[in-house]
């Protein structure tokens, strides 16, 4: 009796079991051929922003939409949208960014405070 519950319900069960786990255990991270080795880089600028660099090291991304009428500032945890001004500044009240041919700057509230930031390559879509 035991056989045959073996090798009607456990074997089986356990053969899918198996083949379920390895099949997880792939990564759609592989370029293509899983078996290479070797891993597909992954972008690290948004796609559409311009990196900035700044002279504390810090970096944030932007991304101008509406004709650059607004300057989406890309935190690592979250995004910010900043409506452009007359003065030529995006802010949305709290969060000022001032871009400029000779450094950008950054504040939002007391946290955030970026000077002499240096635009760098945009990254296609």
């Amino acid at each position: 009796m035991t056989n045959f519950f073996i090798r009607t319900a456990l074997l089986p069960t356990l053969g899918c079991l198996a083949l379920i786990l390895n099949a997880c255990s792939t990564s759609n991270l592989m370029d293509g051929d899983i078996f290479n080795g070797k891993a597909r880089e992954m972008p690290r600028t948004p796609a559409g922003s311009v990196a900035y660099l700044c002279d504390n090291n810090a970096q944030f991304y932007v991304r101008f939409l509406n004709n650059g009428n607004d300057a989406w500032i890309i935190y690592p945890d979250h995004e910010v949208n900043l409506p452009k001004q007359a003065d030529g500044r995006y802010t949305n009240g709290s969060a000022v960014f001032t871009p400029s041919m000779t450094g950008a700057t950054l504040t939002d509230g007391e946290k955030v405070n970026f000077s002499d930031c240096k635009a760098q390559a945009e990254r296609k879509k």
